[in-house]
């Protein structure tokens, strides 16, 4: 290639970090590498565009801009717009859901800082699918046409549409129920923006909806970024290339998706770094130490891409569920503060003052670039100004600056081998290389290593992806990953891609528990070099959009203060006295809910949700009340209903709760005071499945009253918890807080356990029927009889399948005596002891050694997970993790079926259910659920004892090893 062609041919990549913004120059060849010609770095300006061209026009100094074939621009700008509640807009959101998902309405759990300057009203209209892709209600165009204008008239010009489970239908299929109203909302509403949903997350419908809100508040000022960005580019650089952003995921997207989707640039600043430094040290898996002005970020780096973090992010105290890197943290960079008396370091830095006030420029801040200056690893400023400085306080500097960084590598690998860790960012010349670090096997700092954002960002990939959940009875899960796999290369062309060069970089296949038709869900991510000749600027953005600059009521004065999103949560104790229930507040429901998720064993469903619908109910004005088993006995005649929620937990995070439980509890109601016989039933048109085993009435609606209402007294009637286990220990507190109810501190397991037959009363005897499941929509079955608790399991579980994968249940009633002789007490407090332990650890000790001592847990492992394997048998999520020791000596083994059953150490079985064996998180002691497991994550893995009734011969039977198909006997709890 000539030098002429070579110069035809070049890239511009682009950082714009807080402190700086760099830019390199780099010429990439056709296999993928390249060379990187130039590079600057500037002071990152307030307006950033003026920043971008000091550095663009330093490296493209003496070079034909036309030779420029693209710009590729990676920035934190949104992110910070967010987190610093600058220039955003309100949005309006309408949600397909029929009659589902509506007692979490839009916006809720957001901080309410944020949530005052973006809430545009919420809209409930028919739509949304099934697990199975059916539709829950078919889009009604009056119910649009009715919102739009409600919207138009509050002065909202931003609007999201969200649908239950579009994640699942691409929003290419035109026919797909959010592209429908999108373009309802285009017809009805021109030039007003919208996105939807399924463009923007994945299952999760709080979490997508949130991110897509977030995406919407942030387009009017993503329209003007873009718009100040073309003029300086062809104004300013006279450059008619087109120019691209960096995106999450260690991609590239162009200006029109850009203001589409500002969203996906929220982590493109470590995701630079993380390609920069494969390109410059040409390794593929290792880890990335970028080393800024403040913050040091570590990452894992796998076949060239960062790991990503878990499904759920939080941005600015808003749970999301788009593609982010894992990154760890901490505050160490080339201008942090050193102090001498006694020896410390950051969290204080000049930052972009380094120049003035560092020693070695003649400022009076000791920093940590004086302390390499002083040992001879870089040149910078005068070493003159330094020679007050003792050799002895720069050595230890260096030495506690190695151990910090030697901790977070420790902390972030995935094995215990050593590791290969490139060093990169301005400040990587802190580090003497010279000296080994732990637990590593190589230490690179590349050419051009201060620069790794802007040389990351230069060569940035594209990407395609596709996701569906698919019947394994219909194909087999090769051919179904192998035809997902083809489509997630073809979407990858499509954004410019090249086809034989497109690598599978994410493949999740996850079985959906609870659900027929052997479901399961596969999402696959492909990445390839941008084809040089592919211009993938789109028509979404016009320029008349782009000079529009009042997209939306925005607050460009406010700001988010970092105690708007503080978790002050107090050390207390359950208020019981001997006459007045236990009144909630906010922070009692927050530490149930972390202790509830520590019983649930991997299982129970998100404690997460229910949390967010607990403190929905609090703040929408509704008392929650726990009472005493023995208050409870007072009176004589009283009765208490259990309730849950039963169905896939993966169904459940989509398909939010509409008072299915209320429902539940107020059909068993008038179905027990009218007490109909299966005749009537059958003469009244509803249908009567009878078997050997049982008989069910398949839907009861018809018959029941319309505007049926549970009015049950307090001093009657009592709610109890069917498992303390997840969202089903908070799921009683919120349907009886509507019903004027109170809870027990009782509940029927323990623990979380994965079917109805393991309900302890069932175990002692209880008669198994009537029992009651109800379904967002209306349909009500009753079990009329049920020869055993396992039928009335077997036959729920087909019924729930039916009623879209999830339904509440109301067993029969109990009195004060069954209560009392079957139901486990104290177990409210005991979820509350736990989260308190957790939440309020005592300063001496962490979380998970708070966690041990007042809970009297035992320590089985700790490490990261070296391997998950799951399976989808009998309708249940099954399967084994490995946790190794971050020593690589011990290997913790644990089974799981939905819930955690049995652990193992080196081979040696040491806890078995129903021992409640949970995982948490290493640090945080925060429970983890066995969806949410993952490669990588470093855990805890503890043990808590089995209330005592559930250890009896006759309990062993139905709730040990043995009862769930393994052929081990019971270990017993040992601290």
């Amino acid at each position: 290639m000539s030098s002429r062609e070579k110069q035809r041919r070049l890239v511009i990549g682009v950082d714009v970090g807080g402190t700086n913004t760099d830019a390199a120059l780099v010429h990439p060849s056709t296999d993928g590498r390249g060379d990187v010609l130039r590079c600057h770095k500037v002071p990152t300006s307030p307006d950033v565009s003026s920043g971008v061209l000091a550095a663009i026009r330093a490296v493209l100094e003496g070079v034909d801009h036309q030779s420029v074939i693209r710009v590729n621009i990676g920035t934190t700008f949104f992110l910070n717009s967010i987190l610093e509640r600058r220039n955003l807009s309100r949005v309006a959101v309408i949600r397909l859901c029929g009659k589902a998902s509506r007692s979490l309405p839009p916006f809720t759990g957001m901080p309410e800082a944020l949530r005052s300057e973006i809430d545009g009203g919420q809209y409930f209209v028919d739509g949304g699918y099934l697990f199975n892709g059916s539709e829950i209600a078919s889009i009604d165009r009056d119910q649009i046409s009715n919102a739009c204008s409600n919207i138009k008239s509050r002065g909202i010009n931003q609007i999201v549409v969200s649908g239950i489970f579009s994640s699942l239908k691409p929003n290419e299929d035109r026919e797909s129920q959010e592209s429908i109203v999108g373009d309802l909302i285009k017809e009805l509403l021109p030039g007003f923006s919208v996105t939807l949903s399924n463009t923007v997350g994945h299952l999760g419908l709080v979490e997508r909806e949130n991110a897509s809100i977030l995406n919407e508040c942030l387009k009017p000022l993503a329209r003007k970024y873009v718009s100040n960005l073309r003029q300086v580019f062809s104004e300013e650089l006279s450059l008619k290339c087109p120019f691209y952003f960096t995106s999450n995921d260690g991609t590239v997207i162009d200006a029109g998706k850009l203001a589409a989707m500002p969203v996906l640039t929220f982590s493109s600043g470590p995701t630079n770094s993380m390609r920069g430094a494969c390109f410059l040290s040409g390794v593929k898996n290792g880890l990335v130490v970028d080393i800024g002005g403040t913050t040091t970020d570590v990452g894992v780096l796998i076949s060239g891409f960062g790991r990503p973090a878990s499904t759920r992010v939080q941005i600015g105290g808003v749970q999301t569920n788009f593609q982010m890197p894992d990154v760890f943290s901490f505050p160490l960079g080339g201008g942090s503060v050193v102090k001498t008396n006694p020896l410390s370091i950051g969290p204080e830095s000049v930052g972009f003052r380094i120049k003035e006030a560092s020693m070695c420029f003649g400022g009076s801040s000791l920093t940590t670039s004086d302390l390499a200056v002083k040992a001879g690893l870089f040149n910078l400023g005068d070493p003159e100004e330094l020679k007050i400085l003792d050799s002895a306080i720069a050595r230890d500097g260096l030495r506690t600056i190695r151990s910090r960084i030697e901790e977070a590598i420790d902390r972030v690998k995935v094995a215990s081998d050593d590791v290969e860790v490139i060093l990169v960012g301005g400040g990587a010349v802190i580090v003497d290389t010279s000296q080994p670090l732990a637990g590593v096997s190589k230490v690179l700092r590349p050419e051009k290593c201060e620069v790794a954002n802007a040389v990351g960002a230069a060569f940035s990939q594209v990407s395609g992806s596709h996701q569906e959940i698919v019947s394994l009875d219909s194909e087999s899960q090769e051919s179904a990953v192998s035809r997902i796999v083809g489509l997630a290369k073809e979407d990858c062309v499509k954004n410019g891609g090249i086809l034989d060069r497109a690598e599978i970089v994410e493949k999740v296949t996850v079985p959906l528990p609870y659900t027929s038709g052997n479901l399961m869900r596969v999402k696959v991510r492909v990445v390839s070099d941008l084809n040089p000749e592919a211009d993938l600027r789109s028509d979404e953005i016009q320029e008349s959009d782009l000079i529009n600059e009042d997209g939306g009521s925005s607050n460009p004065d406010s700001k988010l203060k970092p105690e708007d999103y503080a978790n002050n949560v107090k050390e207390v104790s359950p208020k019981f006295s001997d006459f007045l229930d236990w009144i909630l507040t906010e922070e009692d429901v927050e530490k149930i809910a972390v202790g509830a998720g520590v019983l649930g064993c991997g299982g129970g469903g998100s404690p997460n949700l229910g949390l967010l619908h607990a403190k929905q109910t609090l703040n929408s004005g509704h008392q929650m009340r726990i009472r005493s088993v023995e208050r409870f006995s007072e009176n004589p005649d009283a009765l208490a209903l259990s309730v849950a929620f039963m169905g896939a937990p993966s169904v459940i995070y989509e398909q939010l709760f509409s008072n299915e439980t209320q429902a539940a509890v107020a059909a068993l109601q008038e179905y027990l005071s009218r007490n109909p016989d299966k005749s009537y039933l059958k003469q009244q048109g509803v249908k009567v499945t009878e078997t050997e085993s049982h008989i069910v009435a398949e839907d009861l609606s018809s018959i029941l009253s319309n505007d049926r209402k549970a009015e049950p007294k307090d001093e009657d009637f009592a709610m109890c918890c069917l498992e303390i286990g997840g969202l089903n220990s908070l799921e009683p507190l919120i349907a009886a807080a509507k019903l004027g109810l109170s809870v027990l501190d009782c509940d029927g397991m323990g623990r979380a356990f994965p079917e109805l037959q393991m309900f302890h009363p069932f175990i002692q005897g209880l008669q198994p029927y009537p029992a009651v499941l109800a379904s967002f929509d209306g349909r009500v079955a009753v079990a009329m009889k049920s020869k055993t608790p396992k039928d009335l399991e077997d036959v729920f579980r087909r019924v729930v399948v039916e009623m879209g994968g999830a339904a509440a249940v109301s067993l029969a009633p109990m009195t004060v005596e069954e209560v009392g002789r079957s139901m486990l007490d104290k177990s409210y407090t005991r979820c509350f002891e736990i989260g308190d332990a957790i939440l309020n650890p005592p300063k001496d000790l962490t979380p998970v050694e708070s966690l041990l001592r007042k809970s009297r847990a035992k320590l089985l492992a700790t490490g990261k997970i070296s391997d998950v394997v799951r399976s989808l048998e009998g309708g249940f999520n099954r399967g084994h993790f490995i946790v190794t020791s971050l020593e690589g000596e011990k290997r913790c083994r644990v089974d799981f079926q939905n819930e955690n059953l049995l652990a193992s150490l080196d081979d040696q079985l040491v806890a078995t259910t129903p021992t409640l064996i949970s995982v948490v998180d290493s640090e945080t002691a925060l429970p983890v659920m066995t969806e949410e497991l993952r490669y990588g994550l470093r855990v805890c893995v503890v043990a808590l004892e089995a209330p005592s009734q559930l250890l009896t011969e006759e309990a062993l039977k139905v709730v040990g090893p043995r009862a769930f198909g393994y052929p081990n006997d019971f270990v017993p709890f040992c601290l």
